[in-house]
């Protein structure tokens, strides 16, 4: 996820019970979510968003592919 006043989502994101891990990019207007519920974490995100404040440019996934998929469903 890529914007304006990513810090304040990421605070909300980590009282989130199916977020696992939080991390900043360069220049921390970046973080990339780990999360258990995936379907959760899409469903909730709209909200999340205009709670915090922030403004969202960008935003993507980096395991949307079976093999992903795969890793999660064997635990890796």
């Amino acid at each position: 996820v890529e914007g304006e006043g990513i810090e304040s989502l990421a605070k909300i994101l980590l009282g989130e019970g199916y977020t696992v891990s939080v991390a900043y990019g360069d220049g921390r207007n970046s973080i990339t979510v780990q999360v258990s519920r995936p379907d959760d974490f899409f469903n909730r995100l709209p909200e999340l968003i205009q709670q915090s404040g922030c403004a969202v440019r960008t935003m993507y996934s980096l395991d949307d592919n079976l093999e992903a998929i795969f890793r999660y469903l064997v635990g890796r």
